[in-house]
């Protein structure tokens, strides 16, 4: 369908805009992840990174929260990862697709708590402060023993 003056692109947009929001929401997350870390170490930008996340978690649906919160995993993945290119890409493109699996899961737990009440409306609440890093630490820990071999010396 071809687009008289843009209207057909603006209805599109508009139609969409929830989404279209989310995603670049999303993707400035993951950017300011990145440069956070070695070798841009913007270290200031790590505690506004998650921020568009967190307030994502409290409107958009579980499903939403999970999608993009892997994306912009991805992006910071894909980032940081950068030095397996010369090992492989195609390791490259499925680590960072599975790292990127547990900030997905990390917004998909906070969109649920939030909707199901176990949070209260209001972000300062204790609860709110407490069980977010609680989840994301765990998450964490959980992504750090995925690859570690148990070894039992005798």
């Amino acid at each position: 369908m071809m687009c008289c003056r843009g209207i057909c692109c603006w209805s599109f947009i508009q139609s969409h805009w929830e989404t279209l929001r989310w995603g670049i929401a999303a993707i400035i997350s993951g950017f300011l992840l990145f440069v956070s870390f070695v070798p841009y170490e913007y270290d200031l930008c790590a505690y506004i990174a998650i921020v568009p996340l967190l307030m994502m978690s409290a409107y958009a649906t579980p499903s939403q929260n999970f999608r993009f919160g892997w994306l912009s995993g991805f992006l910071f993945w894909l980032g940081t990862l950068f030095w397996l290119v010369k090992v492989s890409v195609l390791g490259w493109i499925l680590l960072s697709a599975y790292c990127a699996l547990y900030m997905g899961v990390f917004l998909m737990l906070t969109s649920w708590w939030w909707r199901r009440g176990m949070i209260f409306k209001n972000i300062n609440h204790p609860k709110w402060l407490l069980l977010t890093p609680a989840i994301w630490v765990g998450l964490e820990y959980l992504r750090g023993i995925d690859f570690s071999i148990s070894r039992n010396d005798n």
